[in-house]
């Protein structure tokens, strides 16, 4: 005779909507998942490099394929469209940063007189219009610190400009950054 207390667990349905193995699943799969992220994340910059060598391998391809067709051996034809790559980088690095450079301080150099006269039609509109001026903000607090100090050159090519490998923006200015005479940032000595 076999009491009702002493009778065997019943096995558990795995195919249950969520069983205790099928919660236990889902904790290792989320596991995994998370440990695959922090591998890839590491790896970023080596599967960014693969990426890169084999997509600029498809695109060369018919290129070094036509020239064998052509009786040009693969290995020379290769070593000529690299030579022609670096050229054509070569020649856009040459021709083209020092005019972008150019332009870039230059545009850094009028926005003060620009901005002075866009400040000058707005003040023309709202003497015109009072409705206006309240609601725009005022302009002095617009051209303020945070202002000057992102339209200073440093700033602008620390946009552009990696920081220690990484390809996030570093924006470090000599002088503290102010707005309404109270210090957001310290300047880093």
């Amino acid at each position: 005779m076999v009491l009702p207390f002493m009778k065997e667990a019943e096995p558990e349905n795995q195919h249950a909507p969520l069983s205790y193995h099928g919660a236990w699943r889902i904790v290792w799969l989320v596991f995994l998942l998370i440990v695959l992220w922090l591998i890839l994340r590491t790896l970023e910059p080596v599967i960014l490099l693969f990426a890169l060598v084999f997509l600029l391998a498809m695109v060369l391809n018919p290129i070094v394929v036509w020239l064998q067709k052509h009786h040009v051996p693969r290995f020379v034809s290769v070593i000529l469209l690299m030579l022609a790559l670096v050229a054509v980088t070569t020649t856009i690095v040459v021709f083209a940063i020092p005019p972008l450079a150019r332009q870039t301080q230059e545009l850094i150099r009028s926005t003060p007189s620009v901005w002075q006269g866009i400040r000058t039609r707005i003040e023309s509109v709202t003497r015109s219009y009072p409705e206006v001026r309240e609601a725009l903000p005022r302009t002095r607090s617009v051209w303020s610190a945070e202002w000057r100090a992102l339209c200073s050159p440093s700033c602008c090519l620390s946009l552009f400009w990696p920081v220690r490998g990484r390809s996030w923006p570093r924006i470090w200015h000599s002088r503290p950054i102010v707005t309404a005479n109270k210090p957001i940032a310290r300047s880093r000595a």
